[in-house]
């Protein structure tokens, strides 16, 4: 049961640095605030145009990004829920995605992006996936490496953020 609750630590404490990451845009709310000139509160419909478009061309590395920032996600939904139905787990990070994307929209911090959430999704699905392979490798041992995985991956995310 400890090894559990240090799931649920470390999961909040991703879930805190995704919601900075994606709503907050890794500033502070004060920031937001006085940031609503650019094209906050719109909404992009085309897959892959729109704001994944820079200088005329698609920006693989927001959208690798995308993905990889997701892939924890799908891990955490079954470390924390390992009996859920596949595809409650697949609809619970789709979903989570396009709540990111409705709460950038409805409260004008960003832009709601249909790409967005492709990418998203596909990071939380190839998040469950590892899942099931790791668990099949590392059996009764699964939570344990993932939870100290998690652990050094933030305290090095962490580190890595506060100082750039």
């Amino acid at each position: 049961m400890k090894s559990k609750r240090v799931t649920y630590g470390l999961c909040g404490v991703y879930i805190s640095y995704l919601i900075w990451i994606i709503l907050f845009k890794m500033h502070p709310l004060e920031t937001l605030l006085h940031a609503s000139q650019t094209a906050y509160g719109s909404l992009n419909t085309t897959l892959f145009a729109g704001t994944a478009i820079i200088d005329g061309h698609l920006d693989y590395q927001e959208l690798l990004l995308n993905i990889l920032i997701f892939i924890p996600l799908g891990i955490y939904v079954k470390l924390l829920w390992e009996r859920m139905n596949d595809f409650l787990a697949v609809g619970l990070v789709i979903g989570t995605s396009l709540l990111f994307e409705g709460i950038q929209y409805i409260f004008s911090i960003g832009v709601a992006d249909i790409t967005d959430v492709a990418t998203n999704s596909l990071g939380g699905i190839l998040g469950l996936i590892l899942w099931y392979f790791l668990k099949a490798w590392w059996k009764k041992e699964t939570l344990y490496r993932l939870n100290w995985i998690g652990t050094m991956g933030t305290v090095c995310f962490i580190a890595w953020i506060h100082t750039h």
